[in-house]
Parts: C-alpha cells; sequence; structure tokens
C-alpha cells in the first residue's frame, strides 16, 4: 500500500517483527530496551512470559536475539535506545532461536519431523555464517538430542553459555486443542525436547519462552522448577504492548499526523484510539496497555490516501485488524461443544489473575483471558477487580468470529437485521423481536444448535454487534440476563430458553432479580422471556417452534422518577 508519510515521522511497519529489519529500514521502534535491561539485572536464567497473539513477542525475541549476539554490527542497531551505554557489546553468546509455531502437526510424528526440519537451519546458520565444524545429528535420532548436541557443540566453542529464546512454544498443543489430533502424543514429545533446558543448564546462559498459554499438569516444564513466569508481573506488564504515556509521547506526532489526515482533531482521534485498541492488564498494579498490531495499523491506515476516506463522515468507524490475525479456532471449538457457557465470562470479580489451565481440560475463561480477549478491570484498593473485554476491538472480533461459525454466511444477513431488531424492541413490538430471532435461528444449521448455551452464544454475538445502546450477558449478584436495552422511556431485560417455556424465561428473570440493578433508573423494566424448541420435537410435542412472553416486572413510583430525573439532571 502506498503510504504517505510527512518527511519528519519514520514510517510505521506494523507487520515487522524482525528487530534488525526495522531498525535497518529507519522504521518507527517504540523503545522496551530498558525494560529487558532491568530483566538482565535481575540475574533470572529461566524466564517465561504470556501474551496475547499479536502483541510484540516475535519483535521482543527479535531484540532479545541481536542484543545477545553482540558486536559492532548490532550494536549500531541499539543506537539511540536506552541500553545502548549500558551494554558489553564486546561480549558475543551463541544464540538458538526457536519459532514453534513452524512445528505443528496432527500427531508426535509430525511434530517430531518438524522440530528436527526447524533445527536444520539452526545448524547450517552457524556452520556456514560462524564458520563452526558442527557435526548435524542423523534423521533418526530425536529432536531432544538435535538441540542437546547443538547446545553442548556451541558451549564448547564459545566457551560461554548459550542463549537460548522459544518464541510461541504453546502452538503445536494449542493447535490440537478440542480436535482428533494426537494431543498426548504431542506433550510428551515436547516435554522430552524441553527437559533438555534443564537437563544442560550449566552449558546455557539466558533461557526465554514466550507463547499464549500458560498450562498446568502438563509437565511440559516440569525439569525446570526455576522457569520464572514474568507474566503477571506488574514491574515487566509493558514489556510487550504500548502504554498510555507512550501513546502521548513517541507516539504523539502520528495521532496528530493522522488526525491531520482524516480531518479529525487530535483530541477526538486520541480518545476514539483509547476507547478502541486500549484496555490490556496483566496485573492488578500495571497500566493498561495498547494492542501494538492494531493501533499501528490503524495509524497505517489514516496515512493511506485511500484508506483514510473510509474514516471521514458521520459513519466513520475505527478498523479491527486485530481480526487479521486469525482468531483462535480452538476457542470457537470450545463454544459450540456446548460445555462452555459464555454466560460464566465478564465481570466476575476476581482477587487474582489465576489463568493457568491444562490443554487436555481446557477451561473457557482462561483461554479467553490468555488470547487476549478478556483482561483485567477494575481497581485493586477497592476490591473491584473484574474480567471483561479488553476493548471494543475485541469485543467485536470475538462476536464476529462466534457468529460466522454458527451462521457463516448467513451472517451478512443476520447483521442487516440487528436494526431491526433494537427498533422492534424499542417500540415494544415483541412479536416482531421474536420473529426476527427466529428467522435468524432459522438459517443456522441444526446441529449448531444442540444446547441452550448455542442459543445464548448467538445472542450474546448478536448483541455485541448492536451498533446501539446495548448490553448482552449482564452480571448481576444473582446471575445474568442474556441481554438488556436501555431506552429512554423504559429498560428491556431478555432472557432466552430451549425446549422450555417462555413464562420459564420470565419466572427466571425474577427469581434471579435480573430487574433489581436497573430500578435506580427510574424507568419501567419489562421482562421478555423467548423460547426456542427443537425442529425435530414440534412434530411429536406439538410445540410451535418459538414463543415470546413480555411483562412489566417493575414500574417505578411517581417518587423514585423524580429522584431519578434530579439524579440525571442535577
Amino acid at each position: 500500500m502506498s503510504v504517505s508519510w510527512p518527511d519528519h515521522l519514520p514510517r510505521i511497519l506494523s507487520d515487522q517483527a524482525s528487530f534488525p529489519d526495522l531498525r535497518r529500514a529507519g522504521a518507527l521502534y517504540v523503545d522496551k530496551t530498558n525494560l529487558i535491561y532491568q530483566l538482565q539485572q535481575s540475574r533470572l536464567k529461566y524466564v517465561f512470559l504470556a501474551r496475547p497473539r499479536r502483541f510484540g513477542k516475535s519483535l521482543l525475541v527479535s531484540t532479545l536475539e541481536s542484543l545477545f549476539q553482540g558486536g559492532e554490527e548490532n550494536r549500531a542497531l541499539f543506537g539511540e535506545t536506552a541500553i545502548y551505554p549500558q551494554w558489553n557489546w564486546t561480549q558475543k553468546q551463541p544464540v538458538i532461536r526457536l519459532d514453534m509455531s513452524l512445528t505443528t502437526g496432527p500427531n508426535r510424528a509430525s511434530v517430531r519431523q518438524a522440530l528436527q526440519e526447524h533445527l536444520e537451519p539452526v545448524y547450517e546458520y552457524y556452520r556456514r555464517e560462524e564458520k563452526i565444524d558442527l557435526s548435524i545429528p542423523s534423521p533418526d535420532q530425536a529432536p531432544r538430542y538435535w538441540l542437546s548436541h547443538l547446545i553442548e557443540q556451541l558451549f564448547r566453542h564459545y566457551q560461554r553459555g548459550v542463549v537460548v529464546l522459544i518464541d510461541e512454544y504453546d502452538a503445536p498443543i494449542t493447535d490440537l486443542i478440542e480436535t482428533r489430533g494426537d494431543l498426548t502424543g504431542v506433550l510428551a514429545e515436547l516435554r522430552e525436547f524441553y527437559r533438555v533446558l534443564k537437563a544442560k543448564e550449566t552449558c546455557l546462559y539466558f533461557v526465554f519462552i514466550t507463547g499464549i498459554s500458560r498450562f498446568i499438569r502438563t509437565g511440559l516444564f516440569s525439569a525446570l522448577n526455576n522457569l520464572r513466569d514474568i507474566s503477571l508481573n506488574a514491574r515487566y506488564s509493558s514489556l510487550c504492548g504500548f502504554t498510555e504515556s507512550e501513546l502521548t509521547g513517541v507516539l504523539a506526532p502520528y495521532i496528530d499526523s493522522a488526525a491531520h489526515n482524516i480531518q479529525w482533531d487530535t483530541e477526538t482521534l486520541g480518545k476514539a484510539l483509547r476507547d478502541y485498541y486500549n484496555g490490556y492488564r496483566f496485573s492488578a498494579h500495571s497500566p493498561t496497555l495498547y494492542n501494538p498490531f492494531s493501533l499501528l495499523r490503524c495509524l497505517e491506515d489514516m496515512h493511506e490516501p485511500e484508506a483514510a476516506c473510509a474514516f471521514r463522515g458521520d459513519s466513520a468507524k475505527l478498523p479491527n485488524h486485530w481480526s487479521e490475525s486469525g482468531t483462535p479456532e480452538f476457542l470457537v471449538r470450545l463454544v459450540q461443544s456446548g460445555r462452555y457457557n459464555l454466560r460464566l465470562h465478564p465481570a466476575d470479580p476476581v482477587t487474582a489473575l489465576r489463568t493457568s489451565y491444562d490443554p487436555q481440560k481446557p477451561r473457557l475463561i482462561p483461554l479467553m483471558v490468555q488470547t487476549g480477549y478478556y483482561t483485567l478491570k477494575g481497581n485493586l484498593e477497592d476490591s473491584s477487580l473484574y474480567l471483561d473485554y479488553a476493548n471494543q476491538e475485541v469485543r467485536t472480533t470475538f462476536a464476529d468470529s462466534l457468529l460466522e461459525a454458527y451462521m457463516g454466511e448467513g451472517l451478512a444477513k443476520a447483521t442487516h437485521r440487528l436494526r431491526q431488531l433494537y427498533t422492534a424492541l424499542r417500540n415494544r413490538d415483541y412479536q416482531q423481536f421474536g420473529q426476527l430471532l427466529a428467522e435468524i435461528f432459522a438459517a443456522i444449521p441444526y446441529d449448531h444448535l444442540q444446547h441452550e448455551n448455542h442459543y445464548h452464544a448467538v445472542i450474546h454475538g448478536l448483541g455485541v454487534l448492536m451498533s446501539v445502546p446495548i448490553q448482552s450477558e449482564v452480571h448481576s449478584q444473582w446471575g445474568r440476563a442474556d441481554m438488556v436495552i436501555t431506552f429512554p422511556d423504559h429498560v428491556c431485560v431478555v432472557e432466552v430458553k430451549r425446549n422450555a417455556t417462555a413464562e420459564d424465561a420470565i419466572r427466571q428473570i425474577e427469581e434471579k432479580q435480573y430487574t433489581a440493578a436497573h430500578v435506580a433508573l427510574g424507568l419501567p423494566v419489562i421482562g421478555v422471556g423467548l423460547n426456542f424448541n427443537d425442529r425435530g420435537r414440534q412434530e411429536t410435542v406439538g410445540r410451535t417452534p418459538w414463543e415470546i412472553a413480555a411483562q412489566v416486572l417493575y414500574e417505578p413510583t411517581a417518587e423514585v422518577k423524580e429522584l431519578a430525573e434530579q439524579q440525571r439532571d442535577p
């Protein structure tokens, strides 16, 4: 794409994950080397960092590789960074860098072969570029031997510890979650492979491992009893991602330039970017972070003449670039399995961010946290910490992916009815609302609607995508309402059932006191119950495919209305 960059601003290269290429191109680099230096000063030998996809993990690994390789060429790359005057550039450590996203496969044999093929170029690099006479293992030897043999030979040649950098360590595992692949065999192969890192401890100088997931009970790192997980450490929380101070500092000239291009004022653009891309938080004491990929891609768009035009006008919206990197398919598979209820999602109070899980028995909430959909919100001081979507971009990205999995090509048609759904509720035309929902569900293949959770998931996705003041899966002390819409003259609480009755849905709204949170608004609260029956059962049971019931559950007194008015307009 042809980007119009002001002469005084370095280019943004959002897709570039190579530190040397980024620096040689003279492109924008948000300096994180002060935190890297702090990490090195801590003298930690085995370090693990989990972050969502597209959060700059690969660039961080590439930066570490250039740093440890040392030498004058790499020293020049770090000019004007925080670490430049503090690093010993004469010391060169041998580095083994592995990208485990290149070693995936459906079974143990395929992963074993992929690991060997991935290690071969590392051997060749040291033989060709460093002129080291390395012996290469035979193909019939296990990958663990290939790694062990390489570490030993590099240690003997350089007479100093080897640095091992492993990016996306969990990729071979997450690819197999909720599939028919040989997860047990792959785990066994990786367990033996990673065990080498402990066995060769005396030959190692530093080990840094990144990934999305924090697995437990797998034994993958059971031998690494000194592996330090810094994923939730506030000190290193901004090692990946951009802080608000970085947005108003090093990125400020780009915001100004973008605002000029799209004919927005800088303050309005800054707020829009904050609402749409900020919000990640990996520790109760850490600042919120922007997803770097999404933010930079958006700023790139705003400097591209044709793309910039899309940001002008009343209907302008910021793009969902995060979706380009692909929603992890196993998340949707988990929801579609019917064993995971999205009603157990955000807004649950938390006292600690426990996000580890067993890949053979995955749990939805930790997965949603680790893949970057949910994050910490609230304050530690007043015990109001809870989980919620990180920002509006990931909220709509997940809803899109979820609905597409259920509807396929019918998604586009369904989204055109969002405004009609809202209008029907606003006008209290509940039969029309139920009919529209029934038509949407009728377009979904029958085998995709086998559990009540499936209906909730679709309702949840539709609620998220509505560009109206609507909330889905609204949390209260006693449970969650499927959907709540606040209108100027009333509040509508919607509950959906399967193979029950609409009256059962109304009864749940009453029993769970979903109306309680809305009483203070001084508006009538109307409960709307929907029930959908299995298509295969309607002939034998004689039920209609769907039914709807509506009931006024709360009518405020004149005094409550007056008090609410005073609070809204003091």
